[in-house]
């Protein structure tokens, strides 16, 4: 077919069709440090899988897969497994919902051929610089450039009276941290860093001469912009074309109100400096690690969030909030990047992988039967509005992405569970049209609410899959959302799926229990059964996902009953309490 995609052959294994999986994955991937569960699995899932697991393995990929933030990114050592369990070197694995490049890069290291598709430019430039290592050199001289161009000017904006208490080096303090918010400058609370021997002082309240000098630069900050020809988004607003807002935690009208206004002028420099640099792979390199320190040096960092500066997956800003130096975040930052861009140099090297910017919905440069296997983790219905966060650093760049092919349930594009699952349908049956019969395909997905799972469930089940196994499967580190959301799941759940080959019936699906009370004591036994004496909600609630996910597969969508209706997980808690009598655990 005209405009289909060559892939390149990355590697010098043998290709010539998947392997033989006779059974998917059925128990949950253990990480790389826990021996005892990693050889259980090995034992269980074939020796060829999985065969990471020394007690250095725990930090592999690491560097690499956190440079930048990203949402419901999967732990690699989970797709790595997955990988390695449903294909051999030199197969095809796509992921056509990129994100920030998980799939794309273990499929590169463990030497199959890779392949990732994502609607947003934001995915697909964070997958691109994941996965292609940048020369050291080129790197370095890049950073030097504009080193010299804008260092001094920024460090001079966070300057601090007095001398270092610990090294007595006078005038080489500058304000690392300046916790402002609704209070008056006058108020503002420093944490003093020593540029000479980067030690932290303890905060201090600023003194009057400090707070001077800042009023008088943010006040100028007009003159100074137009006099260094310098550019922010000053014009990008938190709104779709229709004029509906983005979801929000307070009335903020623009991203640069996300700033104050002498990060607003430091990142403007920092930005304008990095365009500069001649080299195009390095000055990537460097805008991605500039919005990758955005947030950090953005009103939404928190003064007790520490991190990527996000609290939440809304724009927020709190009441107090931590006013980062631009530039010592920004070399902090490029410190992370030489990492890993060392650990990319030496995990793939000179493999490439295709990246490409399009929609799930249509696949069309992808031959029909071609792909070995998919690993993916689509939009998780109404639970990250990534067009809406990833438009805080798109804005900056100056990428563009048309929103009306995003699946998602969002009010403001018009979108409810319905359009949400007739988007996700038409990605699975391209997914299904792509892959060779036989073939797996491993899907990650998560909520709260039936509703969505069952929207779910009719999209990969109308095509054609077959539903194999169901395996809740915990995150390494739980999310801010996650950990302080009493309503938020706590952990995902992998899907197997499997394209038939035409032989044989669709498999029988087990009867689901009446009520939903039957349904979580059901659950709870099995789970109590096989050692868990105090199982959590989240457990609970995935079992029951689970159990009614695979007894409801193929059904068209279909609710379940369960005494005439859909349920959440705040039903199941409920549920949960009533049976246990002890209002239950969480």
């Amino acid at each position: 077919m005209p405009g289909q995609l060559r892939l390149p052959i990355p590697c010098s294994g043998t290709a010539g069709g998947s392997p033989t999986v006779t059974r998917p994955i059925e128990t949950q991937i253990p990480p790389p440090g826990d021996r005892e569960r990693c050889r259980e699995f090995h034992d269980r899932h074939g020796r060829e899988a999985y065969t990471l697991f020394a007690a250095d393995g725990a930090a592999r990929g690491q560097p690499m897969h956190l440079m930048h933030k990203y949402w419901a990114r999967k732990d690699w050592y989970a797709v790595r497994a997955c990988i390695e369990h449903y294909t051999r070197p030199g197969d095809i694995v796509l992921d056509p919902f990129c994100g920030s490049g998980v799939t794309v890069a273990e499929a590169l290291i463990t030497e199959r051929r890779a392949l990732g598709i994502d609607l947003n430019p934001m995915a697909t430039f964070i997958t691109e610089m994941v996965t292609t290592p940048v020369s050291e050199r080129a790197l370095r001289r890049a950073f030097a450039e504009v080193e010299r161009a804008v260092k001094d000017k920024i460090i001079d904006t966070y300057r601090l009276d007095g001398a270092c208490s610990r090294c007595g080096t006078d005038g080489s303090l500058i304000a690392w941290h300046t916790i402002r918010g609704s209070r008056p400058p006058s108020d503002y609370v420093v944490e003093p860093l020593c540029l000479t021997c980067h030690a932290t002082s303890d905060e201090r309240r600023i003194s009057a001469s400090e707070a001077q000098r800042l009023t008088a630069l943010e006040k100028r900050l007009g003159q100074i912009a137009a006099a260094e020809e310098l550019w922010w988004p000053a014009e990008a607003r938190l709104e779709y074309p229709n004029a509906r807002r983005y979801r929000q935690k307070r009335r903020i009208e623009r991203f640069e109100q996300h700033f104050t206004r002498r990060n607003l002028l430091n990142c403007a420099r920092l930005l304008n400096a990095i365009r500069a640099v001649r080299q195009r792979d390095a000055r990537r390199a460097l805008l991605y690690c500039f919005t990758s320190h955005l947030a950090c040096v953005s009103a939404m960092n928190g003064k007790h969030v520490s991190g990527s500066g996000w609290m939440m997956n809304r724009f927020y800003v709190p009441p107090d909030f931590y006013d980062e130096s631009v530039w010592e975040r920004f070399r902090r930052t490029y410190e992370k990047l030489c990492r890993a861009n060392a650990q990319t140099a030496a995990l793939i090297g000179e493999r490439k992988a295709t990246v490409v910017c399009a929609s799930a919905t249509d696949l069309h440069m992808i031959a029909s039967g071609s792909v070995d296997y998919v690993f993916t983790d689509p939009p998780y219905g109404d639970s990250i509005d990534y067009y809406e966060l990833t438009d805080f650093w798109r804005a900056w760049l100056g990428l563009e992405m048309d929103h009306a092919d995003e699946i998602i349930i969002n009010a403001s594009q018009g979108k409810d569970v319905g359009a949400f699952g007739e988007m996700l349908t038409r990605a699975a049956g391209e997914i299904y049209r792509v892959l060779k019969p036989g073939a797996w395909c491993s899907v990650a997905f998560q909520n709260k609410d039936a509703a969505v799972w069952s929207a779910f469930n009719t999209a990969f089940a109308r095509p054609g899959f077959e539903l194999m196994r169901v395996v809740p499967q915990p995150p390494s580190a739980k999310s801010f959302t996650m950990t302080w959301t009493e309503g938020s799941p706590k952990t995902h759940v992998l899907v197997h799926l499997r394209k038939p080959t035409g032989q044989g019936g669709r498999r029988p699906r087990p009867a689901l229990p009446p009520t939903l009370a039957d349904l979580v004591g059901e659950s709870l036994r099995h789970l109590q059964d096989n050692g868990a004496h105090s199982p959590s909600l989240a457990s609970v609630y995935d079992e029951v996902v689970s159990r009614w996910l695979t007894a409801t597969y193929g059904t068209d969508g279909a609710a379940p009953s369960l005494g005439g209706g859909s349920f959440t997980l705040k039903d199941v808690k409920r549920t949960l309490e009533e049976l246990l009598g002890d209002g239950g655990r969480q």
